[in-house]
């Protein structure tokens, strides 16, 4: 099997020389044979252990046993125990999985480690074809288990567990045995005990026919979101845009769905936006956003409100709590802020419900901001961005679109300052 692993790793191209690669760790058969063999192969590894506390003394015992071994082969370790409250919570594998993978992202950036290794193998992906398809899932989720997601490799996925159980034995490796693996409480058990075996007795190269499907049926996905993403999805400075010429009904969800089913997004709340007719309108997932602009579904990170409120004491850069950079320097350029003097200090911050202004070329009528932003046709997904110069509470202007007559006031300027807005995204600078 080292044979298979070694061949496996060079082909797929999964870890590079030097690479350090975090393996989730439980104790039990196939994450053990994991690291025994790329322990083998030579590959630089740390151990992250997630005691789910679930099973009282023997998931403390497991704990110690993987702590234990890497202390013996001085491997660095790392571990996490869940809340034992969360246990009995009616969605506790879809929790679980998501603190485990927020722990394992946690300990890659702050160690310097470059990939997550987990133990799936190719019984694994057809417990999980069958999970989805008994779900109702669509190509997506019946395409099985990646064998690269991200940072997560899958360096086992070629092995079946038969494959890996027969080495164990073979190499005396020790491993703890999970005592709920043996009940069909849960849907993946129910499979592995009941339907695969089932199916086998019908036919009995089952395995690699199912394993075979699957990877038909990845092909078939890749090649379907493709071209879905050369037909619809624009980048534009990191930001995901995606045409509203898509049709209606189940076809255009499927489109959406190949876009978006990887950021979070259900089909349920696919169809809800594909059908909204309001502007503006969003779904926000824990880590994304999906809003209906204009002319297109823009997809940003989803991120906190945060007000801005800084103040600017001279010419200079100025890092926003938002990531932002607000660089402010003298401007001989018509289009700069001029004074008659030295304007500083002055403000920069967030716009707020009820700001008004009264834009130059207006004849002095106050507008409210939010209804100039509407009227010039911002967009919807760019709006809390937007930052507003103020001098002793008057608003001189909305930087990067207008300015307030307020500054047109003064006559003999002599003194122009530029604002420029740096955006962590790497969007062009927005000037004023």
């Amino acid at each position: 099997m080292l044979s298979l692993i070694q061949q496996y790793l060079l082909e797929k191209n999964l870890i590079s020389p030097n690479q350090r690669i975090l393996c989730g760790v439980s104790g039990g058969v196939d994450s053990m044979v994991m690291v025994d063999l790329l322990l083998k192969c030579k590959v630089n590894i740390g151990i992250a252990h997630i005691n789910h506390n679930t099973r009282g003394a023997e998931s403390d015992g497991d704990h110690l046993f993987v702590k234990n071994f890497a202390t013996e082969y001085e491997i660095p370790f790392f571990d996490f125990t869940l809340n034992s409250s969360i246990k009995d919570s009616p969605d506790f594998q879809q929790t679980a999985r998501k603190l485990r993978y927020e722990f394992f992202n946690k300990i890659v950036t702050e160690q310097g480690y470059e990939l997550i290794a987990t133990a799936h193998h190719s019984d694994d992906n057809i417990e999980t074809f069958f999970m989805n398809l008994l779900r109702g899932s669509g190509l997506s989720g019946l395409s099985g288990i990646p064998l690269i997601y991200g940072n997560i490799i899958r360096p086992l996925k070629f092995a079946s567990r038969s494959m890996i159980e027969i080495y164990a034995t073979q190499q005396q490796i020790d491993f703890r045995e999970d005592s709920s693996n043996l009940s069909d409480k849960y849907l993946r058990n129910d499979i592995r005990h009941n339907i695969v075996p089932a199916i086998e007795n019908i036919k009995p190269t089952a395995r690699d026919t199912i394993n075979r499907s699957i990877s038909n049926i990845s092909s078939a996905q890749s090649v379907l979101k493709s071209l879905v993403f050369e037909k619809y999805v624009n980048q534009l400075d990191g930001t995901l845009l995606i045409n509203k010429q898509i049709p209606r009904g189940d076809d255009g969800i499927t489109i959406l769905y190949t876009i978006l089913g990887d950021y979070g997004f259900n089909r349920n709340q696919l169809k809800d936006i594909l059908e909204s007719k309001k502007g503006g309108s969003k779904i926000i997932t824990p880590n994304w956003t999906l809003i209906n602009d204009r002319n297109h579904y823009t997809l940003l990170e989803s991120v906190k409100n945060v007000l801005i409120n800084i103040t600017i004491e001279s010419e200079g850069e100025y890092f926003l709590s938002d990531g932002r950079i607000v660089v402010i320097k003298e401007s001989q350029t018509k289009d700069a802020f001029w004074f008659t003097t030295s304007p500083f200090p002055l403000t920069v911050r967030s716009r707020l419900e009820g700001d008004r202004f009264r834009p130059n070329g207006m004849k002095g009528k106050s507008k409210s901001i939010k209804k100039y932003l509407t009227d010039i046709k911002v967009e919807s997904s760019q709006k809390p961005q937007i930052l507003l110069l103020e001098k002793e509470n008057v608003i001189l202007g909305i930087i990067g679109y207008r300015q307030s007559v307020e500054v047109e006031k003064s006559i003999d300027k002599i003194y122009g300052i530029e604002i420029e807005i740096i955006l962590n995204t790497n969007l062009s600078p927005i000037h004023i």
